[in-house]
């Protein structure tokens, strides 16, 4: 388990000191006391001390010795300055190693001075990752098993997406989309704040509690976030997000979850009893069955996706006592939660398991569950929707971030290829959105082009990093008649592979902006035009 946050380092002897007007009503000073031992087996002592400097003289308000541990946690500190309420005073920031042989850095994590006069006006966030879940296995989906009560309660309290598209089918790039609204590599030369640390500069509590792996602070994914903690957090009672959440005292906050419980090694066995499971072991991985992947018999196969299935029912679960602390100690009066996945998983639909590798939908479609605070839903004029109402056009995780931003009225002042999805929040319609998304992980990478009716693969034809290789090879499917994407129509519509292969080039390498809103253009000749309008497109 780790905790990183946004600090201020100070080396053991070191003072900061700041000049501030502070708040007239309920003065507080909120930090965390933090710490990097040199992981020696000795221990040693520091001592934090925080003074007040004013017109009266100058008080101590904070005299703290702690032990340094090597699995030292930051220690948060409320410090009460109400005795200089609406006063000019200087704070002042002073660390002592009291072992001053042991090599040790203190840091004094996001100190802010707040006022505790009520909360804060304005809309919070929750925004849950569950890594690896495909859209298709969830019960509000379709899917024949029981995996998801508590995710589909929560869908009949909100709104659901019936398509929503990944941008990668893979966590880390898919993870840096969701934070960006940009596609991982396509990115046309732009650049977007994370929204952590844009939410941060709006005067946002940022915190996150996530399973770490590909979304590791070593990776990026700490920026902007006050505290980022990495630790397995589902299996609990939901008492400590939900405290961790109270403990804002009354600042706006966005909280980001996210878990691996979904994802391999599959543990859980709520569906497998009765089903033969061959050569199999109780449990299912990557590592430990790499040898059997190619040759698994069909029962076997099918035990290994019921242990999937039991891994979306537990993680539902436990979700479930999660969001039903959050609901007792008030937080669904003010917050908007999403429910969102980074991508699927695939189960031998293409020759294969697992993800990564390829763009077909079973890699990619991954839910959507929006929970609008009642009073919100009024403001927006949402309850013309219903709750539990399925929105059927296709969305992008990309989108998220423009439309969280928009929810919350915080400016969006750069460009971002993402779009805003509160007109469909409202009830409202928008124009057809088009998917792109790319597996660039492995030489012979994939990129695709979704339309509601009609997807474009490219293939590469590299089989190194470094070759040129042959040219890139096309694939087209007709997901209304071929949802499983099974028959190659590429041959067969050579005009319209070109057509939306020309549209994925100006996704990939940037292009003519104002084009891209155009879906299809008025000078294409009529053969083509009948053809895309044969097959769903227009």
């Amino acid at each position: 388990m780790s905790d990183d946050r946004v600090a201020l380092l100070a080396p053991t002897g070191t003072s900061y000191r700041f000049e501030v007007t502070l708040p007239t009503v309920a003065p507080y000073l909120e930090v965390g006391l933090g710490y990097l031992h040199d992981n020696s087996e000795s221990s040693t002592e520091v001592r934090f001390e925080v003074a007040v400097e004013s017109s009266g003289g100058r008080d101590v308000v904070l005299d703290s010795v702690v032990v340094v541990r090597k699995d030292g946690r930051f220690d948060d500190r409320d410090i009460d300055l109400g005795r200089w309420a609406g006063e000019d005073v200087a704070l002042v920031l002073s660390t002592q190693a009291l072992t001053p042989e042991v090599s040790t850095w203190s840091a004094w994590a996001a100190p802010e001075i707040v006022s505790r006069k009520g909360r804060e006006a304005g809309w919070d966030v929750i925004l849950i990752s569950l890594d690896t879940l495909r859209a298709d296995h969830l019960s509000s989906y379709g899917y024949n098993r029981p995996t998801s009560p508590a995710l589909d309660s929560l869908g009949e309290r909100g709104l659901r997406f019936d398509k929503a598209v990944s941008s990668s089918p893979w966590t880390r790039p898919a993870h840096r989309s969701l934070f960006s609204g940009l596609y991982p590599i396509a990115r046309q030369g732009l650049r977007s704040p994370p929204l952590a640390l844009h939410l941060w500069r709006a005067g946002y509590r940022t915190v996150a509690v996530t399973g770490g792996g590909q979304i590791r602070p070593d990776f990026g994914f700490a920026a902007g976030f006050e505290s980022y903690r990495t630790e397995d957090w589902l299996p609990a009672d939901g008492e400590g997000i939900a405290s961790l959440w109270e403990s804002a005292r009354g600042r706006k906050q966005f909280l980001f979850l996210h878990s691996y419980a979904i994802h391999d090694p599959y543990l859980h066995h709520r569906f497998t009893d009765g089903l033969p499971r061959g050569r199999l072991g109780e449990s299912f991985s990557k590592r430990g069955d790499r040898n059997r992947l190619k040759s698994l018999t069909a029962e076997e196969q099918t035990y290994v996706e019921a242990l999937y299935d039991g891994g979306i029912a537990y993680a539902d679960e436990q979700l479930g006592l999660v969001l039903e602390k959050l609901d007792d100690v008030g937080a669904l009066e003010r917050a908007i939660v999403i429910v969102t996945s980074d991508h699927g998983e695939q189960f031998w639909e293409h020759r294969g398991w697992g993800h990564g590798f390829t763009v077909y939908d079973h890699q990619l479609l991954v839910p959507l569950i929006v929970y609008l605070p009642p009073a919100l839903r009024r403001e927006l004029g949402a309850d013309a929707l219903g709750e539990g109402s399925v929105i059927a056009q296709q969305v992008r995780s990309i989108d998220l971030y423009p439309t969280i931003l928009d929810l919350l009225g915080v400016d969006l002042p750069h460009p971002v290829q993402g779009l805003s999805l509160r007109p469909l929040l409202e009830g409202r319609s928008m124009p057809d959105i088009e998917a792109f998304s790319e597996s660039t992980n492995i030489p012979r990478e994939r990129k695709s082009l979704r339309s509601d009716s009609l997807k474009l693969v490219r293939v590469s034809g590299k089989k190194k990093w470094e070759e040129e290789g042959p040219a890139p090879s096309w694939e087209l499917y007709d997901l209304r008649r071929d949802p499983r994407e099974q028959n190659d129509l590429s041959a067969q519509y050579p005009d319209i592979v070109e057509f939306l292969s020309a549209r994925m080039l100006q996704i990939m390498y940037g292009s003519d902006e104002s084009e891209r809103d155009v879906e299809v253009p008025d000078d294409i000749d009529d053969r083509l035009r009948e053809e895309l309008a044969a097959l769903g497109y227009l």
